[in-house]
C-alpha cells in the first residue's frame, strides 16, 4: 500500500518527526499548501519568452518540454492558480482535514475507511463508508459496461494497460516508464533537509524534495498502514495503470515538496505544487473527530445536488 493512498501527503510527512517511542500513539498537526494550475493559466508561463516551440515526435517529448519550463519556477512566482491551505490533525488512525478556503472539514477513520464530510455553514454532514465507496465504484463500472454495449464495444477487447506491454512505449500518448533519479543536491524545505529527485511515471513528470527517514519512521508508517481496511475485492483500476509519481517519491523518503505535471486522457494538462509548511508532534483531542451535536446527516446523493 502506497504512503499516499494510506496516509495522504501530509499525514505521511508527520511520520518524519522523531517520536520518543515507536509504540506511542501518533499525534500531531500538519500544515500543507497546494497550488493547482490548469492549462489556461499555464500557457502564459510556458510561452513567456516566445510563442514558438520546436517540433516534437511524441507527446512525451512535448510534456518534458513543458516540464522544463514549469519546474524551475518557485511556487511564489506562480500565478493564476487555485491555492489551498490544508491543516491535518492526526490521532492514531483518525485524520481531520481542514481547508481554510471552504470552512468545512473532513474526518477519516483509517481503521474502517469511513469518511465524514462536515459543512458547518449548514450544520450538516455526509458519511461515506467503505461499502458506499465500493458500491459507487461498482455502479461506475456497470455504467461503463452499458455505455460500451450501446457503442458496440466488446469489453474484452478494451486495452487493460498491462505494464510490461505498454510502459516502454511512449508513441501515440504519454506513458512514461516509471523512474526516479537523484539530481545530486539537497535543499532546505521549511526546516527539513531534503534530497532532490526527478521522476516520471505514467502520464506524470515532476520533481520531489524528500526528507530522510528518521529511525523508526518506516516501521511507524507500516504500523499505521496495517490498521487500514482494504475493502476492494479487485485490484484498483488506478493500480493497473502502474505507480503514481508520488508513490515513487515516497520510496525515497518523505516528500516535503512535490511539483507534478500531469496529462489527462483528454489531452489537456494540469500542474500542482504541494509542500509541507509545518509539522508538530502534539496532543490532539479526540473530540475534534466527533460530529458536533445538532448536525444533520444527509444522504450521499446530496453531494451531487
Amino acid at each position: 500500500m502506497s504512503c499516499r493512498s494510506t496516509l495522504s501527503f501530509a499525514a505521511a510527512a508527520l511520520l518524519a518527526v522523531p517520536m520518543p517511542a515507536l509504540g506511542q500513539a501518533l499525534e500531531g498537526v500538519i500544515r500543507q499548501r497546494t497550488l493547482d494550475l490548469e492549462e489556461d493559466a499555464l500557457y502564459g508561463l510556458i510561452y513567456a519568452e516566445s510563442e514558438n516551440e520546436p517540433d516534437f515526435e511524441t507527446e512525451a517529448d512535448w510534456l518534458r518540454f513543458v516540464a522544463g519550463k514549469l519546474l524551475p519556477i518557485p511556487i511564489d512566482d506562480l500565478t493564476g492558480g487555485q491555492e489551498s491551505d490544508l491543516t491535518v490533525h492526526i490521532r492514531g488512525t483518525m485524520l481531520r482535514y481542514e481547508d481554510a478556503s471552504t470552512g468545512g472539514y473532513v474526518i477519516t477513520d483509517l481503521s474502517t475507511m469511513t469518511t465524514r464530510m462536515v459543512d458547518p455553514s449548514t450544520r450538516s454532514y455526509v458519511e461515506v463508508s467503505a461499502e458506499d465507496a465500493q458500491a459507487a465504484a461498482d455502479e461506475a463500472a456497470r455504467q461503463a459496461e452499458e455505455m460500451m454495449a450501446r457503442m458496440g464495444v466488446d469489453p474484452e477487447e478494451v486495452p487493460t494497460g498491462d505494464m510490461d506491454d505498454e510502459y516502454g512505449d511512449e508513441e501515440g500518448g504519454v506513458r512514461f516508464t516509471p523512474r526516479v533519479r537523484a539530481v545530486g543536491r539537497t535543499e532546505q524545505v521549511n526546516g527539513h533537509t531534503a534530497e532532490v529527485f526527478e521522476a516520471e511515471a505514467g502520464s506524470e513528470i515532476g520533481m520531489g524534495w524528500c526528507a530522510e527517514d528518521p529511525t523508526g519512521m518506516r516501521a511507524a508508517m507500516e504500523h499505521v498502514a496495517d490498521q487500514v481496511v482494504d475493502f476492494a475485492q479487485d485490484e484498483d483500476a488506478l493500480e493497473d495503470e502502474g505507480p503514481l509519481l508520488e508513490d515513487l517519491l515516497c520510496q525515497e523518503g518523505i516528500p516535503v515538496r512535490t511539483k507534478i505535471l500531469r496529462m489527462g486522457s483528454w489531452g489537456g494538462f494540469a500542474y500542482s505544487v504541494t509542500e509541507i509548511l509545518s509539522m508538530e508532534r502534539t496532543s490532539v483531542s479526540p473530540d475534534i473527530f466527533e460530529i458536533p451535536a445538532g448536525y444533520t446527516k444527509k444522504a450521499i446523493e446530496d453531494l451531487w445536488r
